[in-house]
């Protein structure tokens, strides 16, 4: 079979500007037309048109026979957040190009849709202010060398449960990984590479890895993840949760929880350094009393608290947190509290 490219032209370049919330900016949609003529027994004439779309300094392209487009190029590398559109024209968006994301240093959220089937290769290296990653439920195919360089990623949540292996150098150099959350039974796998397993090769402090419960000794087990800290097992469903309802941030520089338990509302001080949390206190949401520790009579704190993409680890009771709760009967402590403050309990008799 002999397959011959007779010629490729422009057909068309349109412009078309956006004005929908004022942020769109300029839509340059260009149709290339590619006629190829196939000469097996005779002739065959096919017609394939690719759809070429800039917004927002993203360069996308979308093939019409298979219905599938493809984030191809970052121009403005100077953007600090940004997302990735679903689709155009019904077709979905199913991978980010090699090398996409590259050296985009201000970049520090991105938001990915459900739809991202495959991540190309070094998709977001060298990104050094990239602080948190949410792996779409769609993924099933991570690049080499993905994240290398961001050393300021913190958080990765890998919600997807088809992706089976971990390629080489994919968190080389990260070297403020702190949590990942991975929702898969089966651990991933690692992807051999001729100097080993290098994975997390130069990543750092790794300290808490959250996974299903029925897997923590499955996690714990592996080549690949057991170099991590703290293995836990997570109740996932609680998890999104806890996500749900996080925390709102108040003028004092304290974090409130609203009807956390009990229609109490829970207060706490967090540290972003090792992501962890200090219960302060808990007050009753309508007392109808001068004295709200008057009300308080049952609480439970949670082992976590979320908030802005980071899951952080109850680790401490505050100073007089319960003092002169004099009606309360019941705490239920998480053993993920190790230290108590002073007058914790003070006068609750």
């Amino acid at each position: 079979m002999e397959t011959k490219c007779l010629t490729n032209y422009f057909l068309e370049n349109t412009k078309t500007y956006m004005n929908k919330d004022k942020k769109r900016g300029e839509q340059i949609l260009r149709k290339v037309l590619s006629v190829c003529v196939f000469l097996f027994m005779g002739s065959y004439v096919a017609w394939a048109e690719t759809i070429e779309l800039r917004i927002m300094g993203h360069v996308y392209l979308f093939d019409e026979d298979t219905m599938t487009g493809q984030l191809v190029s970052i121009e403005d590398k100077s953007l600090t957040e940004t997302f990735v559109i679903e689709s155009f024209r019904a077709m979905k968006v199913t991978s980010i190009a090699d090398e996409c994301f590259v050296d985009c240093n201000n970049l520090e959220s991105v938001s990915l849709p459900d739809c991202i089937i495959t991540m190309g290769n070094r998709c977001f290296a060298g990104c050094t202010s990239l602080k948190t990653i949410t792996i779409p439920k769609s993924l099933e195919r991570i690049g080499k060398d993905c994240f290398a360089g961001c050393t300021a990623l913190r958080s990765v949540e890998i919600k997807s449960e088809k992706l089976e292996s971990i390629p080489e150098g994919c968190f080389n150099g990260c070297t403020n990984l702190q949590q990942m959350m991975i929702r898969m039974k089966n651990p991933p796998m690692a992807v051999l590479s001729d100097s080993g397993l290098d994975q997390f090769a130069g990543a750092k402090p790794m300290t808490y890895l959250y996974v299903p419960q029925e897997s923590a000794d499955a996690y714990k087990e592996s080549s690949l993840w057991k170099c991590w800290e703290n293995i836990i097992p997570t109740d996932f469903e609680a998890m999104d949760e806890l996500e749900a309802k996080q925390l709102g941030k108040l003028s004092d520089g304290r974090f409130v929880e609203s009807n956390a338990s009990h229609n109490n509302s829970h207060y706490y001080s967090l540290n972003h350094e090792n992501l962890t949390a200090t219960f302060l206190q808990a007050r009753p949401n309508d007392t109808g009393k001068a004295y709200w520790y008057e009300c308080l009579h049952q609480i439970t704190i949670p082992e976590y608290v979320y908030y802005n993409h980071y899951v952080y680890t109850v680790s401490s009771l505050g100073d007089e947190c319960f003092a002169n709760c004099i009606y309360l009967k019941e705490v239920n402590i998480p053993s993920t509290v190790k230290d108590f403050g002073k007058y914790c309990f003070e006068y609750c008799i």
